[in-house]
């Protein structure tokens, strides 16, 4: 039998709390703290401070979560597991943020993900039950397919943000292709990667930037999105009834987000 979809919602929202600072690939701190002056350093040791704070969160919060969905006596009978899991996401989360902002969360959750399938596959401390098991084996290709929203993000991720491969430069290229003069509003320009700056703010001296193609919401996620749709062959009727849902849920908060975004920023 499954659980409670509004229990399961709740373990959810309270075991994301643990990899927060990292969300979105990492831009609470590279977005967030990255128009404040901080040096390479001193981004650094806040990045891998915050890893290690949620970390020792870490140790609390996933067994408070399970609690929502399963009785103290099923934690403690599979403590050894949950413990395992725990400690295999958070020495690689906490190990990526010593050098990266922006994949500590994606890297201890693939490996904790990993550590937990092959973890249960072997029973190592995990309670073992009497439930019936199937013999139905899962082939590569449906697989891939059922997890492929999972790797098509990671791949993606990977692409255009290592610095190895150039399509993080171009997403991030400012050098405008086209500019607005707004008389005393300031300056609006706009590169060909889509960078969006507006200069000169009010006859001031600050000035604002944004990328579009390089924040998450488009890539990788409104593109793996599209990719999904096609790979499952939806229903046209029912991704507009996931796009109409899902812009009645975003209009309710939307109000809120200008004066979260300024305070992020500054």
């Amino acid at each position: 039998m499954g659980f409670p979809p509004l229990q399961v919602a709740v373990l959810c929202l309270m075991i994301n709390t643990v990899p927060v600072s990292f969300g979105a690939v990492g831009m609470p701190i590279w977005f967030g703290l990255g128009d404040l002056g901080l040096t390479p350093d001193e981004l650094r040791e806040i990045r891998f401070k915050s890893a290690l704070m949620h970390a020792g969160a870490a140790l609390v919060i996933p067994l408070l979560a399970l609690r929502v969905v399963v009785s103290s006596r099923e934690i403690r009978a599979n403590l050894g597991y949950i413990g395992l899991v725990i400690g295999v996401t958070m020495i690689v989360y906490v190990a990526v943020a010593r050098f990266n902002v922006e994949f500590p969360s994606i890297a201890g959750g693939v490996c904790g993900l990993i550590a937990s399938v092959w973890l249960a596959k072997h029973s190592i401390g995990i309670e073992v039950t009497s439930a019936k098991h199937t013999d139905e084996r899962i082939t590569w290709s449906s697989l891939l397919k059922a997890t492929f929203p999972l790797w098509a993000t990671l791949l993606i991720l990977i692409v255009t943000r290592v610095e190895a491969f150039p399509l993080k430069s171009w997403l991030t290229a400012s050098s405008p292709s086209w500019t607005l003069p707004l008389s005393t509003l300031g300056e609006l320009r706009i590169s060909p990667s889509l960078v969006v700056q507006w200069q000169d703010i009010f006859g001031t001296k600050l000035n604002w930037s944004h990328a579009i193609l390089h924040v998450p919401p488009v890539i990788p996620f409104l593109v793996v999105s599209a990719m999904t749709v096609a790979i499952y062959r939806t229903p046209t009727s029912d991704v507009c009834a996931a796009w109409r849902e899902s812009m009645r849920q975003v209009l309710k908060p939307i109000g809120a987000f200008p004066g979260a975004l300024v305070f992020v920023s500054y």
